[in-house]
């Protein structure tokens, strides 16, 4: 527009009639022209006349107005909302908006090829002077899609497609750094798909921040008497819960089945806030004396042994002959982890009759902190109310100190730092990956030097190379990223399968992709695109008019560059050697706990758990002759050394705290009480364990219930309580049991100590108690007078089946002398497994390895 007169340049007009039609000013339809050619035509609509007449002043200034109009359709951008809008529309009406383009750019550059042809040019000459006059055409095209289109966008998709067809060119580039990341960012999304079940992820309770495990510094468990005087006493805590679990024969089908059992109190599943997937659980009043008790079913159990039958409310099971109701289904989630293994998944629940005076310690106590309680205020009022009960039993508070950890911290402590710790790991393996990724990058950039000089030269900006470079490395990444959630959903998988059945590792039902896995591995994808991306596409694209020329005849790299790859070198390097040395510690750390020696052996030892049907053997005759008569059918199996029994295995926990007196050693101080921790063995435990016999004899035949009662003590008791001058074999014994029972006897032997809780702590001052004298053996029962006895009812058979490989009859032959016997079929697990559970175990409950 100059001096109110409209001029046009060829190929201008088209753009702004096609600007004012999107905008819809003006409508256009195709005709015949005066000369008979096929035309568009366009006609103002009634919004452009509405606002040509807003911006025309006087019809003498005509061309003015026309001038704003173009103006406007050129430079001002409609509203936002309405322009995207428009855009969103376009997306469905792309291919004849493209092919009106086609149509209306073909129809100017042939009537401007005519316009030649008239003037006397041949008409190949015609034509090129048509396109030479008209300008780009590729530009306006580019220029007439921006008003439509979502540049932006477009160009990202040409961007990406363009460095498909790059990785297509360079197959091995392509599998060698999608393959590279692909390792680093599965490994990562593996390990944080455990660490984000196992310690992030919440446990699947109601207000799971508010619970709280109640345990002793010794890891004991807790007496009845405790937990109801806790109860009673409590402003913090809305309630405590106890439970301890057993093991127990479920008859009815086709053979019996051994069966988990927690026995909970009634408000167990009251205070941990989850309601029954089917039914109910148990009432805070529930009749504990009635003839059958409640019994609440896992979710796993009732699927796979009823088959997930929705009418199992209110049916009537047999469990160790007794009849129990059934009155409801725990959700598949729901499990809670004990102190004795990695995690309880219990199959079915029974309520817990409690004696309130009994000081047994049997029970894993969970309490939720009232709302608005810090854990600090509610830790306070614990440590007062235990003092305050312990001053009947003042023993406990020399030795103990109570305390309230979060129960995701009880859950998860023992292995949260070793996977935090690997967490790390594989992070920093991940930066290596990056790292070399981007050395291929920069290598692959400085080789295109020659390309990049010649698209600089033609017009191109260092930006624009730079965002398809980019591209580049986001399609590597993202080719990458989805092959490393399939690296991380295998890999998970066979870390799962190849974890030792004694590992220590909780919640592992729980591990697996989920959106939060998903978003992790969509971050560090996107991440490891910028890191490995950005700085070798500014290194290889940032080029000075100067370089241009070096760059175009190929020459070396850049100082720059030069300098940045070998900064990746060193990068590398460095990374490489932090995960070598940790790995290095790692390996020497576990190395030195293998040398531990723990005080027993474990090759060619099988160790296995039966379960006594309490209606059967409900008294210690019994039970004795069903033990003695094991003993003696599996000692009589091809290729057993020796045969023996005890209710607690090392490295699962170590027997029961007890308080006992040395007759002539006065205690004229509560600090003089002496305790340890006792076990009950049968059969040639000591011989099969291999437990070494320093001083005196073993218990054998000739110690029975009408003889003496007998004892035998490790070393690190013997040191504890004896002084040199002492000698402890023929001292007299008297150890105070449960509801001021005593047990008085004779120390007739020293045998080896033995690492009974963690391979990294002394071992504990312990005691042993023979199998056949112990009056008043009791299973755990559901009955008021069993539920608070000690814990002697568990039974482990121990089995050293000499030098050769145990064979897998051996384990049938075993089954088969459980089930003439009418027991629960054994369950079975190798010694050396079960050492693994705890050989890593730390003071503070951290593991090393």
């Amino acid at each position: 527009m100059s001096r109110d007169v409209l001029r046009v340049e060829e190929g201008a007009l088209y753009p702004a009639l096609h600007c004012l039609e999107v905008r819809g000013l003006v409508r256009s339809a195709w005709g015949v022209s005066d000369n008979n050619r096929r035309a568009k035509f366009y006609t103002p609509t009634a919004a452009g006349r509405r606002e040509l007449a807003r911006e025309t002043e006087s019809w003498t200034r005509v061309a003015t107005a026309i001038g704003r109009v173009m103006q406007t359709a050129q430079g001002r951008s409609m509203r936002p909302l309405q322009a995207f809008g428009r855009r969103l529309l376009a997306l469905f009406r792309r291919q004849r908006l493209e092919q009106d383009l086609e149509d209306e750019l073909a129809f100017h550059l042939a009537m401007r090829a005519a316009d030649h042809r008239d003037a006397g040019l041949p008409p190949d000459s015609a034509g090129a002077a048509a396109r030479r006059q008209f300008g780009s055409v590729t530009l306006l095209k580019e220029q007439a899609r921006a008003v439509w289109t979502f540049p932006s966008v477009d160009t990202v998709l040409q961007d990406i497609r363009f460095a498909l067809r790059m990785l297509r060119r360079s197959p091995g580039f392509a599998v060698a750094t999608i393959g590279t990341l692909a390792l680093g960012l599965g490994s990562s999304t593996a390990i944080f798909s455990v660490v984000n079940a196992i310690v992030l992820r919440p446990l699947p309770f109601s207000e799971p921040e508010h619970l709280v495990m109640i345990r002793p510094s010794s890891g004991a468990r807790v007496s009845a008497a405790f937990l109801d005087g806790w109860r009673r006493e409590s402003r913090t805590f809305q309630d405590f819960a106890g439970w301890h679990e057993g093991r127990a024969n479920l008859t009815g089908g086709s053979e019996p089945l051994a069966v988990s059992v927690d026995h909970t109190t009634t408000n167990f599943f009251a205070v941990l806030g989850t309601p029954a997937l089917v039914g109910r659980t148990f009432t805070a009043d529930a009749d504990l004396s009635r003839v059958e008790p409640e019994a609440v079913l896992s979710y796993a159990l009732w699927q796979r042994r009823y088959g997930g039958d929705p009418q199992i409310i209110g049916r009537s099971i047999i469990l160790d002959t007794q009849p129990l109701t059934i009155v409801g289904v725990m959700p598949a989630r729901f499990a809670i982890r004990t102190n004795e293994l990695a995690e309880s998944r219990a199959d079915l629940w029974i309520p817990l009759p409690l004696d309130r005076t009994s000081d047994a310690g049997i029970l894993t106590v969970v309490a939720r902190v009232t709302s608005g309680i810090a854990l600090t205020q509610a830790q306070a009022e614990l440590s007062l109310m235990t003092q305050h009960l312990e001053r009947g039993t003042p023993y406990y508070a020399l030795h103990w100190t109570w305390g309230a950890v979060p129960l995701l911290k009880a859950t998860v402590q023992d292995v949260r730092l070793t996977l935090l710790v690997l967490f790390g790991s594989v992070s920093i393996l991940l930066m290596l990956v990056c790292a070399n990724v981007a050395t291929l990058l920069l290598s692959r950039g400085i080789s295109r030097q020659p390309e990049f000089a010649v698209r600089l030269s033609l017009g191109a900006t260092p930006g624009r190379l730079r965002r398809q470079l980019l591209s580049e490395s986001a399609a590597v990444a993202a080719l990458a990223g989805v092959l490393g959630i399939l690296v991380a959903y295998w890999g998970t998988r066979t870390v799962l399968l190849i974890v030792p059945p004694g590992l220590d590792l909780p919640r592992t039902k729980e591990i697996g992709m989920d959106l939060r896995v998903f978003g992790f591995a969509t971050v560090v994808t996107t991440m490891t695109a910028v890191v490995f991306g950005l700085v070798p596409s500014v290194t290889t694209t940032g080029f000075g008019p100067s370089s241009l020329h070096q760059a175009a005849r190929g020459s070396s790299a850049s100082r720059t560059q030069v300098r940045f790859g070998s900064g990746l070198i060193v990068t590398e390097v460095a990374l490489a050697l932090v995960l070598l040395v940790g790995a290095g510690l790692l390996v020497r750390s576990f190395s030195m706990l293998l040398r531990v020696s723990p005080g027993f052996q474990t090759d060619h030892v099988l160790t296995m758990r039966t379960t006594l049907p309490a209606s059967e053997y409900d008294t210690d005759d019994r039970r004795r002759a069903f033990s003695q008569e094991l003993l003696t059918r599996l000692a009589r199996l091809p290729g057993m050394a020796h045969v023996g029994l005890t209710n607690y295995l090392p490295l699962t926990r170590f027997g029961i705290a007890y308080r006992f007196e040395i007759a002539g050693h006065a205690e004229a101080r509560v600090e003089d009480q002496k305790f340890a921790w006792v076990s009950v063995v049968g059969g040639h435990y000591f011989e099969a364990m291999g437990i070494p016999l320093l001083r005196g004899r073993l218990p054998g035949e000739t110690d029975s219930q009408q003889t003496r009662p007998v004892f035998v003590i490790d070393e690190s008791l013997a040191r504890r309580y004896w002084s040199n001058e002492e000698d402890p074999l023929g001292a007299e014994v008297v150890w105070h049991r449960t509801n001021e029972k005593t047990l008085t006897g004779v120390v007739i032997g020293i045998v080896g100590s033995v690492r009974g809780q963690s391979l990294t702590a002394e071992p504990p001052a312990a005691a042993y108690w023979w199998w056949p004298q112990i009056p008043g053996l009791q299973r755990h029962g559901r009955r008021a007078d069993n539920c608070a006895t000690e814990d002697h009812g568990r039974t482990h058979g121990v089995a050293d089946h000499g030098s050769r490989p145990e064979p897998g009859s051996r384990r049938c032959a075993i089954h088969a002398g459980c089930r003439r016997r009418r027991t629960g079929p054994p369950s079975f697990y190798d010694a050396a497994a079960w050492r693994v559970r705890g050989h890593g175990r730390a003071p503070g409950g951290d593991r090393v390895v």
